[in-house]
C-alpha cells in the first residue's frame, strides 16, 4: 500500500505542476506587461494589471482547460482505482 500512496503523491505533484505553472507564467506575464503599459503610458489604475491577470487566465483555462482537466480526471480515476 505505501508504494500505491507514493504513485499517487507522485503523480499528484506532478499533476498540480503541469497544471499551476503554464498558468501561473500567463498571470506573470500579463502583470508583467501591463506593468510595462502603465509605466510608459503614466496610467497607474489598479484595475488595468487586474485586468490584464484576469483576461491571461482566461485564455489559459479556454486553451489548456481541455489539458488541465484530462489531467486532474485521470489522477481521480487512478485514485478510485487505488481505493478498490
Amino acid at each position: 500500500m505505501d508504494a500505491v500512496l507514493y504513485s499517487m503523491f507522485i503523480e499528484a505533484i506532478r499533476v498540480l505542476l503541469l497544471v499551476g505553472v503554464p498558468s501561473a507564467l500567463l498571470i506573470g506575464c500579463a502583470g508583467v506587461l501591463a506593468g510595462a503599459f502603465q509605466s510608459v503610458t503614466s496610467i497607474h489604475d489598479p484595475a488595468i494589471g487586474y485586468t490584464a491577470r484576469l483576461l491571461a487566465l482566461i485564455a489559459a483555462l479556454y486553451f489548456l482547460g481541455g489539458f488541465f482537466w484530462e489531467r486532474v480526471r485521470n489522477l481521480l480515476e487512478q485514485a478510485l482505482l487505488a481505493q478498490s
